[in-house]
């Protein structure tokens, strides 16, 4: 989730002189690079190249990693599920948020009017709009639908979020999974993407 944030204030940075695909490839690429490097240290990997002509890779996991990946993997496959059902945000978010994605993607950079649609200055902050943008042009999506994946990839943290908090107060993995599981409250309309406080891409 930090990682997010700080991507999203690089791109929103980037992006006040190009939007483009390979920001945010990039970005992720050595996103990837910083998160292996740190296990690589952490974990103490060793690696043996000269056994039989093979690269070999021993990693030494606990049990309680496991259980932290699978509470990591858990939000995305569930939030994947949403968006393969649902296919396009709701008209509103297609016509507001997808409106200035495809307005970022067609002036390649962050302009603060509705240029070239009308000089009317744009008051809504644009940082994930500007994320949702490289999104879209790194994966050839429309706007709308790069709105939608953004929006359930920031969803499927929160589940994490929850749980990383509870268990640094409490150190008790039982008392940590109660928040992580009251977040997959399935609402009495029994809609996948239904919540309490509204749909998923509005936020907890």
């Amino acid at each position: 989730a930090l990682g997010l944030v700080i991507l999203t204030l690089i791109s929103f940075i980037i992006g006040l002189f190009l939007i483009d695909q390979i920001i945010l490839f990039g970005l992720l690429l050595l996103s990837q690079f910083i998160f292996l490097s740190t296990i690589i240290r952490k974990r103490n990997l060793s690696i043996i190249t000269y056994r039989k002509n093979k690269l070999i890779i021993r990693l030494s996991f606990k049990l309680s990693d496991i259980l932290f990946m699978l509470i990591e993997i858990i939000p995305f496959v569930y939030f994947i599920a949403a968006v393969s059902i649902m296919k396009w945000p709701p008209p509103g978010d297609i016509i507001a948020h997808g409106l200035l994605v495809s307005l970022l993607r067609y002036n390649r950079k962050i302009d603060r009017t509705f240029e070239p649609l009308s000089n009317s200055p744009i008051y809504y902050p644009l940082g994930f709009h500007v994320t949702a943008a490289n999104l879209a042009e790194l994966a050839c999506l429309y706007s709308g639908e790069a709105v939608l994946i953004l929006g359930a990839f920031i969803a499927a943290l929160i589940p994490s979020i929850l749980f990383s908090i509870s268990y640094i107060l409490t150190r008790s993995i039982i008392v940590s999974i109660i928040p992580y599981l009251l977040y997959f409250h399935i609402h009495s309309m029994q809609n996948l993407v239904y919540w309490i406080t509204g749909y998923f891409y509005n936020g907890p």
